[in-house]
């Protein structure tokens, strides 16, 4: 399910760099930071809310190279929060950060928020949570917060280790988005009316 999700992480950001004429998916609408879309992947839906966390910059980094330090300049790319929906395959809040550039190794990648952390695994330039639990976990606490930091250690020398403080704004309403869209999200009680006070004869 992971590689699965891997490769819909991959089409939607190829699909984010397409000129507006060539896309095929179906904008649902901007919240906050987040921008909201359907594609169909299989005849099936997918729906997922994506926030660019960090736009693509080159960074001056002071090296150690034979006793003298120098200066190295090294590129990032965006990077990218999502969360998707795939509902013909019961798959719902799966979080991901495309962080724009390769992490270490087998090394893990930390989210916290307010005081609660989630560790998420890696693969080359994207993270993702490695279980479903997590994932519904953490897609809570985004609609419910205000920021996100992103912690983790980059694969490239001599290059800053991943420190992202991400807004969250819109969050919430992004997500409620999505949902309907994909046919998941669960109605809401309407509330009940208050009981009619008698009056005293």
């Amino acid at each position: 399910m992971r590689y699965k999700t891997a490769l819909s992480v991959l089409f939607i950001l190829a699909h984010l760099a397409l000129p507006a004429s060539a896309k095929s998916a179906q904008t649902l609408g901007t919240f906050g930071n987040w921008k909201t879309y359907k594609v169909e992947e299989d005849r099936q839906p997918v729906c997922y809310m994506v926030l660019t966390a960090h736009t693509a910059k080159t960074i001056a980094t002071k090296v150690k190279s034979k006793g003298k330090w120098i200066t190295r300049n090294w590129s990032r790319g965006d990077a990218h929060l999502t969360i998707t929906h795939r509902p013909a395959e019961g798959s719902v809040d799966v979080v991901s950060y495309d962080a724009g550039y390769n992490f270490k190794t087998a090394s893990d990648v930390k989210a916290r928020i307010d005081a609660a952390n989630f560790d998420m695994f890696t693969q080359k330039d994207t993270a993702w949570t490695r279980d479903a639990r997590t994932d519904h976990a953490l897609t809570a606490a985004i609609r419910k917060s205000s920021a996100l930091t992103m912690t983790g250690q980059s694969a490239h020398p001599g290059s800053p280790n991943l420190t992202d403080k991400i807004d969250l704004a819109g969050a919430d309403a992004a997500y409620h988005v999505i949902s309907k869209a994909c046919g998941i999200e669960k109605a809401t009680p309407k509330p009940k009316s208050a009981p009619t006070a008698k009056k005293k004869k």
